[in-house]
């Protein structure tokens, strides 16, 4: 996503039904797959994801579930909770999760 070395960056697109800000800084970059309805994998580092869906707001976000993750053959395998903390805001219907090293993380309910 930076466009330069050391330049700071932020995007915004509608993916599925959400909205998906990255933001980041000294060569960040990440990638937001959206393989299913209640599934987003956010792959990066240097970064931080911000989704905003109705989903995260009470009490939709008590099914929400964020996992660190990778993939095995064809299916994704659970490696705990993400390196980074990541937040809830129910009052802006938002997940923020920083990914400063690289890691991919699963985001579903």
């Amino acid at each position: 996503m930076s466009r330069m070395p050391g330049e700071k960056f932020s995007e915004t697109k509608d993916v599925g039904s959400a909205e998906v800000v990255v933001r980041g800084e000294d060569n960040g970059q990440a990638i937001v797959i959206h393989p299913a309805p209640n599934e987003f994998i956010l792959v990066g580092y240097r970064c931080e994801v911000t989704l905003t869906d109705d989903m995260f707001q009470w009490p939709n976000v008590r099914k929400v579930r964020v996992e660190r993750s990778r993939y095995v053959g064809r299916d994704w395998k659970n490696e705990g909770d993400p390196v980074s903390f990541y937040g809830i805001n129910t009052e802006a219907r938002s997940l923020e999760g920083p990914l400063m090293i690289p890691q991919a993380v699963r985001v579903y309910w």
